[in-house]
């Protein structure tokens, strides 16, 4: 019987060892009974393996990135129902909270502009600059280089509302990101930064 000698591969050594039987990468038993020789090469059954692993990875992968991708959703989701919950008890709307909080982030955009920002249609957001406008909240001024336009702009009475939104925003905060490092907020920061920028290529 001839003699087939193959390479069992160990973290620390190749050690050289008489088959017992015919391995898959072993030529098998010819037609007269003889095994043939072993032609078993390492790197090619090292990639061998890696591409009978290839699909598992990224079926793995596209598993994790679905996931992600509800995660996401969802915690922003949960984010604005808590941020709504302590908004309502007092008195402020989404709609209201809102058009406040992008007001005091940059004054003086056009009403179409925060609409844009807001995504929200023109018409909704009419409605309910109206209704702060009446609470005096807010304030429209023509826009001096085209006088069809009307910037917005909030008044001193919004300023204990604002007050209430930061704070209320500084608890829900505190609560979404419990147990995370000042690292891991820095990388999370840095990350869906990164995101948001890949989204906003196409604007």
């Amino acid at each position: 019987m001839a003699v087939c000698w193959c390479y069992c591969i160990r973290p620390q050594s190749a050690i050289r060892r008489r088959c017992s039987k015919a391995l898959p990468h072993c030529g098998g038993r010819t037609a007269s009974g003889r095994i043939a020789t072993c032609q078993f090469n390492k790197h090619t059954y090292n990639k061998q393996t890696y591409e009978q692993r290839e699909p598992d990875v990224s079926r793995a992968r596209n598993d994790a990135t679905d996931q992600l991708s509800f995660e996401l959703h969802t915690t922003a989701r949960l984010l604005r129902r808590n941020y709504d919950r302590r908004a309502r008890a007092h008195g402020l709307t989404r709609a209201k909270w809102q058009v406040l909080w992008s007001l005091s982030r940059e004054q003086g955009v056009k009403q179409a502009e925060l609409a844009e920002r807001l995504d929200v249609a023109p018409i909704s957001l009419t409605r309910q600059l109206d209704v702060l406008e009446q609470e005096g909240l807010l304030e429209r001024r023509r826009d001096e280089q085209d006088r069809r336009c009307f910037r917005i702009y909030l008044t001193d009475a919004a300023q204990p509302a604002l007050t209430t939104l930061r704070e209320l925003a500084e608890l829900t905060r505190g609560e979404a990101l419990a147990g995370l490092s000042h690292e891991e907020i820095v990388q999370l920061k840095s990350l869906l930064e990164r995101i948001r920028q890949n989204l906003g290529r196409e604007e």
